[in-house]
């Protein structure tokens, strides 16, 4: 049996301010299908607008929502 994965990133900063991803959704103004992408790696290179959306409405760094490479 697997050992279950501690969410990381978005998903993980989202569970922490006990949001549902439909408040995170309207809260950045975006649909609840991108924020699912993004959790899941569907979508693998956000826009600088959905990043820094996402970070400001968190308030967290786009870095630590998406590593290094999301700066």
């Amino acid at each position: 049996m697997r050992k279950p994965v501690p969410p990381r990133g978005l998903r993980a900063v989202r569970l922490m301010k006990g949001w549902r991803i439909g408040v995170l959704a309207a809260e950045a103004d975006m649909a609840e299908s991108t924020i699912r992408r993004l959790e899941t790696g569907s979508t693998k290179e956000p826009s600088q607008r959905t990043r820094r959306a996402l970070a400001k409405v968190l308030r967290v760094s786009v870095s630590k929502l998406f590593g290094k490479a999301g700066k």
